[in-house]
């Protein structure tokens, strides 16, 4: 009977089991309801595993169960721990590098958003490269500038922390990601952009499950669903297309 449900089918059946709302899941795996709606209907499909294992994830079973069939596939490789470990020394040095030359706005912005790009294509090592002289670059930013590229400055520390939050989650370095996740969020409140704070938080939520922290991924989850009251005039990254 399990095999001969769709995807969907058995999604929407395991959410009923769990006493979730189409509205909770959804925000669980950082999608929308219409779209977890039309999964649900058969109406889509979801073959991708950087979908399905968030999803296995947040229904509490196994993506052999999730998909109806044994399952065998090699993960993408994560960024190696000589990389994580410089990220980790950049998040935590609190002086700035002399001999470095601090960047402008515009280049952090893009050098961002190349890294997000470089995750999003499974080239973890070299996204994880960029990471140290960005994130330095970035805080020196955010200490230095006023009003609008103080904001700027802030946006592009959310991002980068988003970042690096899910490349410590890729390592099993769950503690950090939290901490990286927790920067982002406060970063991105702080720039006044509800689509880096939603980022922030759905990225967060990722490392709760990964970290076996269900019940508060559940509760996060629940909170971001409700109506937000917060500005949405700077929306400059789209940084909710970050995949897990």
């Amino acid at each position: 009977m399990e095999q001969q449900r769709h995807i969907g089918e058995r999604i929407a059946f395991h959410r009923n089991r769990r006493g979730l709302s189409q509205a909770v899941l959804a925000g669980m795996v950082g999608r929308s309801v219409s779209w977890l709606s039309q999964l649900e209907r058969g109406e889509r499909t979801a073959d991708k595993l950087s979908v399905l294992l968030p999803m296995a994830r947040a229904l509490r079973i196994d993506l052999a169960t999730l998909v109806g069939e044994p399952v065998d596939f090699t993960a993408a490789p994560g960024p190696s721990l000589n990389a994580i470990d410089r990220i980790r020394s950049a998040m935590t040095s609190y002086l700035p590098d002399e001999d470095s030359r601090p960047l402008d706005l515009a280049t952090m912005r893009s050098v961002a958003v190349e890294i997000m790009s470089l995750y999003q294509a499974a080239e973890y090592d070299r996204a994880a490269s960029l990471m140290p002289t960005t994130l330095q670059s970035v805080d020196a930013a955010v200490a230095s500038t006023e009003g609008d590229e103080h904001r700027e400055a802030l946006a592009v520390a959310a991002l980068t922390n988003q970042i690096a939050a899910a490349l410590f989650s890729r390592t099993g370095q769950t503690d950090l990601g939290w901490v990286a996740a927790d920067r982002s969020i406060n970063a991105a409140r702080q720039a006044d952009d509800i689509e880096l704070v939603t980022a922030g938080i759905y990225r967060l939520g990722q490392i709760m499950l990964r970290a076996g922290q269900d019940d508060e991924a559940y509760r996060l989850a629940d909170t971001t669903c409700q109506p937000s009251k917060a500005s949405t005039a700077h929306q400059p990254y789209h940084s909710t297309e970050l995949c897990c």
